[in-house]
């Protein structure tokens, strides 16, 4: 269908397939919608006309969806992909759009805005608003002004490292300066439905905040390793914060009577794009990046690396960062460290206060820490001030800098450099 003007379908049912383009008028399905095969729709006749593309009810089948709204918004009102495997989209692909909004639960094969004209990711210039679940067998990779998710978002495949991008279980998903949120309760997720089969990516990138009340989790199936998590603040003129509840990016651990290893853990960072102008704040976060346990004569997995490439605030409750497995790993810091709530680090290997980065010295209201408890082969601590106690487990402690207890006992078991004059 080529039309000149708006198109609406309306029956007891509808089975779509083939291109339905417009002038720049709306597209929409008021009925519920079968693909019976490929189905392009494209309701925009220039830069700045366009109409919306709707999808009023239920849509299914198991065939590939391209959508070109330009300025337009495009809405899912129904349940998207069924409850079968015949009924789930193909590879949904936003050429472009506004806003896109998901009404209902939302399963496909894959869900990305690539603009294929120009072979790069097209970022919408609206709100991503997801008010459902969201589940696909690959990619899904979102990109847009601002990132909101209402709901679970879900991939299955893992790392098909023989296979076309799109078919990868990763989450991408950049945001502009109205950010990335995810609701308390719901959870990103990409671990991989086959055990043995290694995680996704999760990539979450803004330049704006982020406020990730949710869960992230990467962990590996049964023995299969974790999908590196990123959290990545981009350039800004204003200071940008994400805030961050649970990572689980841990390896999985064998099955019971496998003698099978553990996986490993492929590491978390926390970073700026460009230099740091902001920080981030950890809400009774527990953060792991332990290697998987074995079974009988199976091995550990390996523990990823935990880095911090800015100050962070402690908030809400206990906080726990842990890097522990098979081989070293290392829970490295490169900001001062505030806020009172208790803190628990375990690695393997290092924990490290880098660029000089102090725990519980701001001036600010509440900095001091209550407590901490820091557990490691070597530690490399700066400037440290608790209410309570200090407890500092290692091989080799190296201070430099003071550490101040307001009526705790700070404990120190290992042997001790002091690498600058040390007053306790």
């Amino acid at each position: 269908i080529n039309a000149d003007g708006a198109v609406t379908l309306t029956a007891g049912s509808i089975h779509a397939a083939g291109e339905i383009s417009t002038s720049g008028d709306a597209i929409t399905f008021q009925s519920p919608t079968t693909l019976s095969g490929s189905l392009t729709l494209n309701s925009a006749a220039s830069a700045t006309t366009a109409g919306d593309i709707r999808f009023a009810s239920t849509l299914e089948g198991a065939h590939d969806l391209s959508l070109t709204a330009g300025s337009g918004n495009v809405t899912f009102d129904g349940k998207v992909g069924g409850t079968t495997e015949s009924t789930r989209l193909g590879d949904v692909v936003f050429e472009s759009a506004d806003n896109v909004t998901v009404n209902e639960d939302f399963r496909a094969r894959s869900f990305s805005n690539w603009d294929a004209a120009s072979e790069e990711y097209d970022p919408w210039a609206g709100t991503f608003l997801l008010k459902a679940d969201m589940e696909t067998l690959g990619v899904f990779d979102v990109s847009s002004h601002t990132v909101d998710l209402r709901g679970d978002v879900r991939t299955l495949n893992g790392a098909k490292l023989d296979s076309d991008w799109t078919s990868y279980g990763d989450v991408y998903i950049q945001a502009g300066v109205g950010g990335i949120s995810l609701q308390p309760g719901k959870s990103i997720t990409t671990t991989a439905a086959a055990a043995g089969t290694d995680s996704g990516l999760i990539i979450l990138y803004a330049e704006g905040d982020m406020l990730l009340e949710g869960d992230l989790i990467s962990r590996g199936s049964a023995s299969a390793d974790s999908g590196e998590v990123r959290i990545q603040l981009g350039p800004s003129d204003k200071s940008l914060s994400a805030t961050v509840a649970n990572i689980d990016a841990r390896g999985g651990a064998a099955a019971a009577g496998s003698n099978q290893s553990g996986g490993s853990s492929n590491g978390i960072w926390f970073e700026f794009v460009d230099e740091p102008l902001g920080g981030f704040t950890l809400a009774g976060s527990t953060i792991q990046a332990d290697g998987g346990a074995g079974d009988g004569s199976g091995l550990d997995g390996a523990a990823g690396s935990v880095r911090f490439d800015g100050p962070v605030w402690l908030t809400k409750n206990d906080v726990s960062v842990s890097a522990l497995g098979a081989s070293t790993a290392d829970i490295r810091f490169y900001g001062d460290v505030n806020g009172a709530q208790n803190l628990h680090l375990a690695a393997d290997d290092v924990i490290d206060f880098g660029n000089g980065a102090a725990v519980g010295t701001d001036t600010a209201p509440n900095s001091a820490l209550k407590s901490l408890t820091f557990i490691a082969d070597e530690i490399y601590i700066n400037d440290v001030s608790t209410i309570g106690s200090q407890d500092y487990s290692a091989v080799d402690i190296r201070t430099h800098g003071s550490l101040t207890s307001q009526g705790g006992v700070i404990d120190i078991d290992g042997d001790v450099s002091v690498r600058a004059p040390l007053v306790i």
